[in-house]
């Protein structure tokens, strides 16, 4: 069965990871998430249920540094979701390929929190 987390993020700051029982069986957790709101919640990033080569859970909206087997180059792009196919995919500036292809990839930051 896969895992499915979620985060939220409202503009400011991210949630940490949680799951759909999280917010229907903690209380704590649900104010916590309430909390959020006061910003207004802009995204819900969803946990693709694939890992980086260090263990990282990957979200929709992490930016990666991937290696292709078929190319010698390193990709840097984003994880985004297509609703068409149904799946996610590395988004770049010269490619547009399926997260399913590449099996050593590194987690560099998110599009929505500034990398260090």
């Amino acid at each position: 069965m896969r895992e499915t987390k979620f985060k939220v993020w409202n503009g400011k700051q991210m949630s940490p990871p949680f799951t759909i029982w999280d917010i229907t069986q903690d209380e704590s957790f649900r104010y916590y998430l309430g909390s959020f709101k006061a910003y207004g919640i802009e995204k819900i990033i969803q946990y693709t249920g694939r890992k980086d080569k260090n263990g990282k859970k990957l979200y929709e909206g992490d930016e990666v540094a991937a290696h292709h087997p078929d190319h010698t180059e390193i990709f840097i792009g984003d994880v985004v979701f297509d609703v068409e196919l149904l799946t996610y995919y590395f988004d770049g500036p010269r490619f547009y390929i399926p997260i399913s292809e590449f099996e050593d990839f590194e987690i560099i930051g998110n599009i929505y929190e500034e990398n260090e």
